[in-house]
Formats: C-alpha cells, sequence, structure tokens
C-alpha cells in the first residue's frame, strides 16, 4: 500500500504546536533544519515500512521535493515519493486540491476537512487527523489495519 501524509497542520507545526519529534541528525538539523516533524512520525514510518507500505508526502506547498526529502532524511526517514504543488499541479488527473489516485497512493493521512470532503466525491481514502490529537499515531495503525483485514 502507498500511503502518504500532508505537511502543514498535520506533520508540520502550524497553528497548533504539537510537539516535535527529536531529529536523529541533530547537529544538521540545528544548521538545515529550519522546521519540526511531528512527534511519532519516526516510528509511525518505521511501523508502515516494515508492514511493506511506502511512505509518501503529499503537500499543497511549493517546497522543493529535495528540501522535503532532506527534513524527513534529518528524522532518518527515506522517503518514497513526494508531491508538492508544482509535481500536483503537472500530474494531477483531476482538478481538485489533492488528488491521490493519480500518483497510486491508496490512503492519505491530512488534517484539512476539506479534503476529505474531495476523498468522499472523487473516491479516494483519506484519514483526518485533528492537529490536537496527540493518539494520531494509533488511529493511523488502526486505519492500517483495518484496511488489511479488508
Amino acid at each position: 500500500m502507498r500511503i502518504a501524509f500532508d505537511l502543514d497542520n498535520t506533520l508540520i507545526r502550524g497553528v497548533h504546536a504539537f510537539p516535535p519529534e527529536a531529529p536523529k541528525r541533530r547537529m544538521l538539523a540545528w544548521l538545515f533544519g529550519k522546521e519540526q516533524l511531528r512527534q511519532g512520525i519516526e516510528e509511525l514510518c518505521a511501523y508502515c515500512q516494515q508492514q511493506g507500505h511506502e511512505v509518501w508526502v503529499y503537500t499543497t506547498s511549493y517546497r522543493s521535493l529535495a528540501y522535503i526529502r532532506r527534513l524527513f532524511w534529518l528524522y532518518g526517514i527515506q522517503l518514497n515519493g513526494v508531491i508538492n504543488q508544482a509535481r500536483h499541479n503537472r500530474e494531477a488527473r483531476v482538478q481538485c486540491s489533492k488528488h491521490p489516485p493519480s500518483f497510486g497512493i491508496d490512503l492519505l493521512i491530512d488534517d484539512a476537512s476539506g479534503v476529505g470532503i474531495e476523498g468522499d466525491r472523487y473516491g479516494f481514502r483519506v484519514i483526518i487527523i485533528d492537529p490536537k490529537d496527540e493518539q494520531w499515531t494509533a488511529r493511523v495503525r488502526s486505519a492500517l489495519q483495518e484496511n488489511l483485514a479488508k
């Protein structure tokens, strides 16, 4: 299964200041890491990859693909793929804010309820994570287990 995570307010702090993950490469993160990832993402990505899933990022930001890969690398996470707004604009087959099926993505983890509405409308699976939810990783794991049981 190909799983994608949104960045802003899902994995990178925005309005809500959720606890940050400690980077594996602390000195490099101090030098190059302007942004921090959400606590729990390293363990969740490791779990996903151990289960044979691909881990992607799908963001509506214009951060470069190299910047996003480097950010995750600072935390010891190797991404299988990245979609930013520029790539989405070039390659998405449906005109909406995000269209995971255009990239072979089976499950999108996002904070925006509007993306959930688009998922219903365009037939893709989304888990909406509240930025204040401290148990967000358990919700994602549960959804993955439900999907495998089907």
